[in-house]
């Protein structure tokens, strides 16, 4: 199947792209039991905000990137915090959760200890049990992804899937893609974001 190659520009501060890591215990009050829930992350990196979903029950955290799923299971807990292994790394997520509506925690990484990154989240409110049946084909693009200071340039091809309950899709570079990635659209605008618990786009 072939698609319209389209044209698209993408500056560094639209899309945040590459690998973030974070060490540092949270110090927060008391963690409550957690119980089965659906939840939007917001993770600050110092230069953006990149939500991300996951799902929480009693053993595990579930890393959610559109039809993927990757589960941390739940490694150890002390008063404050409990933590999720990350698979294949000695990277964790650790939680706390403040209220019924709102849990604080930090991705860790020991490999790299001085990148602190911090996120905060709340319910999900979107249903995701089933996609939008208004779903679109594939539209297909050619991307330019411009640095800051507009001395870098790379390109990629962007693979998109626009529905009424958001954006799906990923970019294909020369040596390899993004993944899945999801996001939400405004107009002629949208956003697209991905955390596998080691890379965060």
């Amino acid at each position: 199947m072939s698609f319209p190659l389209k044209h698209l520009h993408l500056h560094a501060f639209i899309l945040f792209l590459g690998l973030i890591s974070a060490c540092s215990h949270p110090s927060e009050p008391k963690s409550e039991a957690i119980g089965q829930q659906r939840w939007v992350g917001t993770m600050e990196t110092g230069t953006a905000s990149i939500p991300f979903r996951f799902e929480l029950n009693h053993s595990s955290l579930i890393l959610i990137n559109r039809t993927e799923k990757i589960v941390l299971l739940q490694d150890k807990n002390n008063s404050d915090t409990i933590y999720y292994s990350i698979p294949h790394t000695e990277g964790s997520i650790a939680i706390i959760k403040t209220s019924t509506n709102r849990l604080n925690g930090r991705w860790l990484n020991p490999q790299l200890p001085d990148q602190d990154f911090k996120f905060s989240a709340k319910p999900d409110p979107i249903s995701h049990t089933h996609h939008s049946q208004a779903e679109t084909q594939d539209q297909r693009y050619h991307v330019t992804f411009v640095s800051n200071d507009h001395t870098d340039r790379s390109d990629a091809i962007g693979l998109f899937n626009f529905s009424e309950a958001g954006v799906y899709g990923t970019f294909i570079t020369q040596t390899g893609d993004y993944r899945f990635m999801e996001g939400t659209r405004t107009g002629n605008n949208f956003w697209l974001s991905s955390f596998d618990g080691n890379n965060l786009y």
